[in-house]
């Protein structure tokens, strides 16, 4: 699904090989590029996550769970938003994509 990701302050960097036939989306969305990312925040914590310009809106994860997968359709016109709210208080970081490789399908 991908190889050498990295995720630096605000830039995520890396290859998306191009998938068909993932389960975990809509039937209809289940080829393309897609990135998995193992998250860490508190237990006590909620987590929400956007592609912004991706079809989805936001999602917020189920505690305890702290894996995450993104469907990437255009690294230079989409990022990824996750927002972090505990205690009334929520903190938001940003993620550049443009350092992505998309591979397209090969056949």
């Amino acid at each position: 699904m991908q190889e050498g990701i990295e995720i630096s302050e605000s830039k995520i960097s890396g290859t998306l090989h191009y998938v068909k036939g993932y389960t975990g989306f809509a039937p209809t969305d289940n080829d393309g590029n897609f990135i998995a990312l193992k998250l860490e925040y508190p237990e006590d914590a909620t987590m929400k996550c956007e592609v912004v310009n991706g079809t989805a809106g936001e999602k917020t994860i189920p505690k305890g769970d702290h894996s995450l997968v993104c469907k990437i359709a255009d690294k230079d016109t989409q990022k990824i938003k996750l927002t972090i709210e505990k205690d009334g208080q929520s903190d938001s970081v940003t993620y550049d994509l443009s350092g992505l490789t998309l591979e397209e399908d090969g056949g």
